[in-house]
């Protein structure tokens, strides 16, 4: 075999079988190339659609434009541009065309230089930040949230491979990433994959999740999980080398429905008298502490701090106060919790989501009780209300009289009540109002 024939034949071999990857040619003058980086090399079906600022836009959503190519990175899109335009509008998404890597529109302006030399830039999964320069790979996103943790003891992780092995990472401090090197941080947890996939009812609940897999946490674990949901949670794969594939945090709805179960009142409470005559009560599972602050207006500092207790059966944060709190104090929950959006632990001051009652700006709840006369407008109890089959039936509107509400000859005012008479007049009474 001649040298050069059997030289072309080794570098075919080492290119196809081996899996060199050939450096892709330069970029195109008046072109962006479209480097994009996946963690678990999940490139099949991944698509670009493009607009403003391409020279061939795509001419539907789904299919849109292939990748051309590969490389160390992953996978690469060139897009040949018109340069009179200001950038590139772009989309990364799937084969079915219903996910997408960014939720945002991308807009990638051109650069000095455009028309001569084109431009490269980087994508990583999930991650809607434009990269003018490559970025370490991303392996995992542990601010994402792809898996569920459906009941105490099932995590469900769409499009997962049952072939892998997985984890289940936890802290309560926070601080658990992943990369190119791992997970990094926490304590971890083993999980099994259930070969019998996700029970019947979780699927009645979650048919969104039907062909996800099944991973079971073991049984001795299962006690630790509500102590678990209080701080960062991040579900891992590895493949059988246990390099790291993927990682992601996990949405749980799911197991604090399973976990707590509370059909009580809930925000302030008017109860009796006393020092105790109005108790607060908010539903918070994952908090790891919580306060109940109390102010005597609705912008001054708090008077008082009082700790709040929590029932690990319910979920429910409890405290108590003095009766001659309602209808004239103010009060807001100082609450301890993971965010994931930060990933570490974080201290809010928030107003109560079940009060009936809020300052300007609504900051802060107020300790109000509607049965008091002090709530009620003049008269209401003698107000005749229309009998209700059910609540489906009270219709609510909102009226902005704006112009017409201003006109002094449209207002009758009486110690008793505001009335707004241009709501009730005829259009020709309101001729010149609404002209104004």
């Amino acid at each position: 075999m001649p040298c050069k024939t059997r030289l072309l034949s080794l570098l075919l071999f080492f290119t196809v079988v081996v899996g060199v990857t050939i450096a892709p040619a330069a970029v195109a003058p008046a072109t962006v190339r479209i480097h994009y980086s996946r963690s678990a090399s999940d490139y099949a079906g991944w698509q670009l659609y493009t607009w403003y600022g391409a020279l061939n836009p795509s001419p539907q959503w789904n299919p849109a434009q292939p990748p051309n190519g590969t490389d160390t990175f992953g996978i690469f899109f060139d897009v040949p541009a018109i340069t009179t335009d200001t950038g590139l509008n772009f989309i990364l998404h799937d084969v079915t065309g219903n996910n997408k890597n960014c939720p945002n529109d991308m807009f990638f302006p051109f650069p000095t230089g455009f028309a001569a030399n084109g431009a490269e830039i980087w994508q990583l999964q999930d991650d809607c930040t434009i990269y003018t320069s490559q970025p370490p790979h991303q392996v995992g996103n542990v601010h994402n949230a792809h898996a569920h943790f459906v009941t105490r003891d099932t995590i469900a992780w769409p499009n997962g491979d049952s072939t892998n092995t997985f984890r289940l990472f936890y802290s309560q401090t926070g601080g658990i990433t992943s990369g190119e090197a791992g997970v990094a941080g926490g304590q971890s947890l083993p999980l099994a994959v259930d070969p019998g996939g996700l029970s019947p009812a979780v699927l009645a609940k979650f048919p969104a999740l039907t062909g996800a897999l099944a991973l079971k946490l073991a049984s001795s674990d299962v006690a630790t999980v509500p102590s678990l949901l209080t701080g960062q949670l991040v579900v891992a794969r590895f493949d059988a080398s246990n390099t790291l594939l993927d990682a992601t945090a996990l949405q749980i709805p799911g197991v604090l429905d399973d976990l707590y179960t509370y059909n009580g009142a809930l925000g302030s409470l008017h109860s009796g008298s006393g020092e105790n005559g109005v108790s607060f009560r908010v539903w918070a599972p994952t908090a790891q502490s919580a306060k109940l602050h109390i102010y005597d207006s609705p912008t001054g500092p708090e008077s008082a701090i009082v700790p709040m207790r929590f029932n690990p059966r319910t979920g429910v944060w409890r405290a108590s106060g003095n009766a001659a709190w309602v209808n004239t104090k103010y009060y807001a929950y100082e609450v301890q919790v993971f965010v994931r959006s930060t990933g570490n632990v974080e201290t809010n001051i928030v107003a109560d989501p079940y009060s009936l009652g809020a300052a300007a700006g609504s900051g802060r709840s107020l300790i109000v009780d509607l049965d008091d006369n002090r709530a009620k407008p003049i008269h209401w109890d003698e107000h005749a209300r229309p009998p209700l089959a059910g609540p489906q039936d009270i219709v609510l509107y909102e009226l902005a009289p704006q112009q017409a509400s201003l006109e002094e000859a449209f207002m009758v005012m009486t110690r008793d009540e505001v009335e707004f008479h241009a709501n009730t007049s005829t259009s020709d009474d309101l001729e010149g109002a609404l002209a104004a």
